[in-house]
């Protein structure tokens, strides 16, 4: 498992000063068309190193080839990105209708207000519940080598039957992760802030006030802050599967 998190840490530490510089560009109005190439190849490769690491670490966990991981990934990733869509799109419509209703006056500003934070907050909630058991969807079809896509329904049906359990224990996990990453991510935000701030300078035509060295140090602050990164992805994923792992001990009892 060494090996995806080096190559996950090598990736972030090289890719993160290409961005920046990237950024330099735009802010400068100087973009070229390599520097598009450059930021979708990048893009890319993110989501490929997401999926090997991910196949990577499943693969500890249910003994297949490294290959059959991959091909797993693939297809629950795009499952779960279709099912987001399903899930975002009847919140994006009752979202604008509610905004809608706001900008032509019908309500006070006020209420308008409120009304939007409650719409906004009963969506997310909603959209979080309903999206709870494809965690456990997720795991069993990687550990499960005779479960198939149109077993996902099915799936789907019984992690529903647990919700209070996977609600809970997603919320507390990810709570516990997002706490976490705030901490760890703090040196990359305080130099993304001063990279901010130096961009909005050359915006307006100020020389760059950062350090030659910046790029360096901001390299080596993104690997270190992917590294652990990685880590609690590890945690949060045996979590899962402990999880996994109790939903179907109480089914098979």
């Amino acid at each position: 498992m060494w090996w995806p998190v080096l190559l996950t840490v090598v990736f972030a530490t090289v890719s993160a000063p290409t961005m920046f510089t990237i950024q330099q560009h735009n802010a400068t109005n100087q973009v070229t068309t390599t520097d598009a190439v450059i930021s979708g190849v990048i893009l890319v490769a993110i989501i490929a190193i997401m999926i090997l690491f991910g196949a990577k670490l499943f693969k500890l966990l249910n003994e297949q080839t490294i290959r059959f991981c991959m091909a797993r990934m693939l297809k629950i990733t795009a499952v779960m990105i279709a099912f987001s869509l399903i899930l975002g799109v009847p919140f994006a419509v009752v979202l604008f209708a509610t905004t809608t209703v706001i900008a032509k006056g019908i309500v006070a500003p006020t209420i308008g207000i409120g009304l939007f934070a409650l719409v906004s907050l009963l969506g997310i909630i909603a959209m979080y519940v309903a999206f709870a058991p494809m965690n456990y969807v997720g795991v069993k079809y990687m550990i499960e080598p005779e479960m198939t896509l149109k077993g996902i329904g099915k799936a789907y049906k019984q992690g529903w039957k647990s919700l209070g359990k996977i609600v809970g224990f997603s919320l507390i996990s990810s709570l516990v992760v997002f706490i976490a990453q705030c901490v760890i991510s703090l040196p990359g935000v305080i130099a993304m802030f001063a990279a901010t701030l130096s961009l909005q300078g050359i915006a307006y035509g100020d020389p760059s006030g950062l350090p030659s060295t910046f790029l360096t140090i901001y390299g080596m602050t993104m690997g270190v802050s992917c590294f652990i990164s990685c880590i609690l992805m590890i945690w949060f994923t045996l979590s899962e599967y402990y999880l996994y792992a109790s939903i179907e001990s109480k089914y098979r009892s």
